[in-house]
């Protein structure tokens, strides 16, 4: 018994049916992140605007800011940081194949797609769809915050995106942490999918305690850089680099075993007849 392979025309005809039948829970999910995007990066500028602007040209003078620094910088990195590791990983549970409950394997097999194609619309929605979707957000939800805060603060006319922060892209350090962010990221969604597969419930508490396991992998990694930083940057790239290749492997594994899984499934209620 055997599942039928990867055909590209019946993958189109299956994107266009999902799109059809879940365009507006997308489109609920991805304003809803928009929302709480929009509003936390204001709050928080708007906080430390009312607490800096009134004393921001000592600050200049001191050096504390150079040129053009925009304060609520400090707030929006933080909340880039974690923003970004949550919503991949609850893009990967919104994008997802239903394959949780027999009902649902029932109806998915019934979609006019094979196993291949649903897993590569899972993936594609999941990893590269969710990265522009969440660049898209986040700097909608920035310039949102600076027309905010420029009406209610006239004087802020330092305010710009956090993306042209030239500090985000510049240093040793601070690529670096986004590098590893990222690099666990992969990894968290990769466990996700993993995890949704599964049946047996010690398996996905298993799977749980990894997804809690990566940010303190990634607060202790952030803090061995800045106590290395600057003596031997060197050495802490090359481990880097080790540490990236490693984890970037488990994620291609945990997407591999996802996708036997529910190669697994498909099989499991295939009737011998469609199955040749």
């Amino acid at each position: 018994m055997s599942l039928p392979s990867f055909n590209g025309k019946r993958f189109a005809a299956l994107l266009r049916l999902d799109y059809g039948e879940r365009r507006m829970s997308y489109c609920f999910f991805l304003l809803g992140a928009y929302l709480i995007s929009a509003i936390t990066l204001t709050a928080g500028s708007m906080e430390v605007y009312r607490n800096t602007l009134p004393a921001i040209d000592v600050f200049y003078q001191r050096g504390a800011f150079h040129p053009g620094a925009d304060p609520g910088w400090n707030v929006g990195k933080q909340y880039l940081t974690v923003a970004f590791f949550v919503f991949m990983l609850v893009s990967t549970i919104v994008f997802r194949t239903r394959t949780q409950t027999r009902r649902e394997n029932i109806r998915a097999l019934l979609l006019p797609a094979a196993t291949a194609e649903k897993f590569t619309r899972w993936w594609l929605y999941a990893v590269p769809f969710s990265l522009a979707a969440f660049a898209a957000i986040f700097l909608a939800a920035d310039l949102t915050r600076i027309l905010i805060c420029r009406s209610v603060f006239p004087g802020a006319d330092f305010s710009r995106p956090l993306f042209l922060d030239p500090d985000l892209y510049q240093g040793e350090v601070t690529p670096l942490i986004f590098q590893t962010l990222f690099t666990l990221t992969l990894l968290g969604q990769s466990i996700v999918a993993l995890t949704a597969t599964l049946k047996a419930k010690p398996a996905r508490v298993l799977g749980r305690l990894c997804l809690l396991a990566l940010p303190v992998i990634l607060v202790r990694s952030v803090a061995s850089l800045m106590r290395v930083y600057p003596w031997s940057m060197d050495v802490a790239v090359v481990w880097l680099s080790a540490w990236h290749a490693f984890f970037l492997a488990l994620t291609v594994l945990c997407w591999y075993a996802s996708y036997r899984r529910l190669a697994r499934r498909d099989l499991e209620y295939c009737p011998p007849s469609s199955a040749a």
